[in-house]
């Protein structure tokens, strides 16, 4: 219960925070079959708060006959602080928490997850930027295998670099 009330009051604190925010804007990442769209939420002189969507969406086939598809949808957001290196160039460190929901023909799976994020910032110009990054997630997962649940749950840990496109108003 203590845990719920430190995580409640920290994020009326950020949203407190971003009615102060000093920019807002929307990113997007392109990785394979999976494309993530985030909301940046900048305040104060350095924190960012940013919402996303991750929607990933792949089907296989065999000589031509569709065997199988698979969808995934994660919500979530992270929270960074970032560090000014140059007048164009920052780095940021923080978090992303998200819910993860994994459909597929075979068996289906959600959970939470946790990715401790490094990321390096590039502004093309004052309101563009490329940014590069790395995290390392770990994921609580349930599963569900043809309609028989599992009351064991999955833990997996991976690493995952991308790219991300910014623009902030």
């Amino acid at each position: 219960m203590k845990y719920r009330s430190v995580v409640g009051a920290a994020l009326v604190m950020n949203v407190g925070q971003a009615c102060y925010a000093s920019g807002y804007g929307v990113g997007a990442s392109f990785n394979g079959n999976e494309n993530t769209i985030y909301l940046p939420i900048n305040f104060g002189a350095s924190w960012r708060v940013e919402p996303y969507v991750l929607y990933g969406r792949r089907s296989s086939d065999n000589a031509g006959a569709l065997v199988g598809s698979s969808t995934t949808i994660d919500v979530g957001v992270g929270l960074f602080n970032s560090w000014k290196i140059s007048s164009q160039v920052q780095v940021y460190g923080g978090a992303r928490v998200a819910h993860h929901s994994y459909d597929s023909s075979s068996y289906d799976s959600t959970g939470f997850g946790i990715a401790p994020t490094l990321g390096g910032e590039y502004f093309l110009i004052e309101h563009v930027s490329v940014a590069a990054e790395a995290s390392a997630s770990a994921w609580r997962l349930k599963n569900d295998y043809d309609g028989e649940s599992l009351d064991s749950t999955d833990k997996t840990v991976n690493t995952i670099t991308q790219v991300v496109l910014r623009f902030i108003f």
